[in-house]
């Protein structure tokens, strides 16, 4: 067996996502140097590989709506993977196999974006995906249909480099450190709510790009932003609208950190950082 850690070590730009379905957890883990989705299933801190699918172009992102898991390609295909137990069972006996691939096993095309996704955030118990492109685009689709698009808004000629979802508002981060926010039911008419005046510049609070960011708690996004090696740990209150720097500390690389749970804890490969959230 092999460790996630193992895993992640040296390859910062591989795309992975962890999913839990029917009482097990599973790791989909997509190296950026091959075309393959990897599927393991998680015992404590060990993997255990069960699947692996060629893939006829590189996997950008992976996210899930709760129910499937979907892989993003360079060109804006969007496949779906089964885990039923006969597909998991064919992929098992086809694993390593050259005749393998999409529409041949656990991949299914499910639609086309038409363009490089820049971003995504899918969240459980949400009805839409929210997802940026390389055209300056913020395209909002219905979770449970891909396939229908709800919105296509293009604010600036900027790309919206991170999209998180936090204290029941999305964030919306663009390449150039600026952001806006939106209460999930505005994000189906994003350029009525939209004003760019109202724009709020995370550079200010000395952050030059977040890495990367979840929800903790309920109402706060972590930053983590990395520069040289450095890793800022940055609490943001989604409420007041205020930052404040938590720690400071040095990893090997950004793929470093991978969730964090609500337990006032940042979760780490190789490391546990325990922080109390501050009072801002």
């Amino acid at each position: 067996m092999v460790t996630i850690a193992e895993m992640l070590k040296g390859d910062e730009e591989a795309v992975h996502l962890a999913y839990h379905l029917n009482g097990k957890d599973y790791f989909f883990f997509c190296p950026s140097t091959e075309k393959i989705l990897n599927i393991f299933l998680v015992h404590g801190e060990n993997l255990e590989k069960i699947a692996s699918e060629h893939l006829k172009k590189k996997a950008t992102h992976l996210f899930s709506n709760g129910k499937e898991v979907f892989v993003v390609n360079k060109f804006g295909d969007v496949l779906s993977v089964e885990l039923g137990t006969q597909q998991i069972s064919l992929a098992e006996s086809r694993e390593n196999k050259a005749d393998g691939g999409e529409e041949d096993g656990l991949l299914k095309v499910v639609t086309n974006l038409f363009s490089e996704v820049k971003s995504v955030c899918a969240v459980q118990g949400q009805s839409v995906v929210v997802l940026s492109d390389d055209y300056y685009r913020i395209k909002t689709l219905s979770a449970q249909n891909l396939q229908r698009i709800l919105c296509i808004s293009s604010l600036r000629r900027r790309f919206v480099s991170h999209i998180f979802l936090a204290s029941l508002r999305y964030f919306f981060i663009f390449d150039d450190g600026k952001y806006f926010s939106l209460p999930p039911y505005q994000v189906k008419e994003i350029e009525h709510y939209y004003r760019e005046s109202e724009l709020l510049d995370l550079t200010e609070f000395g952050v030059t790009g977040p890495s990367f960011g979840v929800e903790i708690d309920g109402w706060a996004l972590c930053f983590c932003d990395f520069s040289s090696n450095k890793c800022d740990f940055w609490i943001f209150d989604a409420r007041l609208m205020k930052l404040a720097l938590v720690q400071k500390g040095t990893f090997e690389d950004r793929e470093s950190i991978v969730s964090a749970p609500h337990d006032k804890r940042a979760q780490l490969i190789k490391k546990q950082i325990q922080f109390e959230l501050p009072r801002i």
